[in-house]
């Protein structure tokens, strides 16, 4: 984790639901200097998964990229990258995603695109135009990208689930 906390509250999720939305981040030196630790202190192949909420929510996270970047070429020992996105920092996510390359699949979580469900659980996504740009750009780029969709949430039904798979198909997530 670079940081800990959620500004959103969505009902299903606890990173946000500490009632005080903030993002309580990690300073930036211990943060490089405990991925500098993982990468000199392992020496075979390993997955790294970036545990914040909202990776690219805040400006620092492109310089957390970058150096993650400089150890992956450094070292070699880094099969892949994990990261959260930012659910509103398209731009970022871009560049993050850039600086990552081949290192990270790009995800970018909806959960669901039924509007209903999603003022049941008090989450809000981008517009489905919106999103497919950015999509799309992601696809434009020759990356994969990926979403989650979460099966049971309140007021959710199976064909109100089918439509969501569909729409995220045909946004052109993979």
């Amino acid at each position: 984790e670079t940081n800990r906390g959620c500004p959103y509250q969505c009902a299903y999720c606890t990173w946000g639901n500490y009632g005080n939305k903030l993002v309580r981040k990690f300073p930036l030196e211990q943060v490089f200097e405990e991925l500098d630790y993982i990468f000199s202190a392992i020496t075979n192949p390993f997955h790294l998964m970036i545990g914040d909420a909202n990776f690219g929510i805040l400006e620092r996270d492109v310089s957390i990229a970058e150096h993650i970047r400089k150890l992956a070429e450094k070292y070699g020992n880094v099969t892949s990258v994990e990261i959260f996105s930012s659910k509103r920092q398209l731009e970022r996510n871009l560049a993050i995603f850039d600086i990552l390359g081949g290192l990270s699949t790009p995800d970018y979580a909806v959960q669901t695109f039924n509007t209903e469900v999603l003022a049941n659980v008090g989450r809000t996504n981008l517009g489905i135009e919106q999103i497919g740009r950015f999509v799309q750009r992601v696809n434009n780029r020759g990356r994969r990208i990926y979403t989650d969709l979460l099966v049971g949430l309140p007021g959710e039904t199976m064909e109100s689930h089918i439509d969501s798979v569909k729409m995220a198909i045909d946004i052109g997530f993979c």
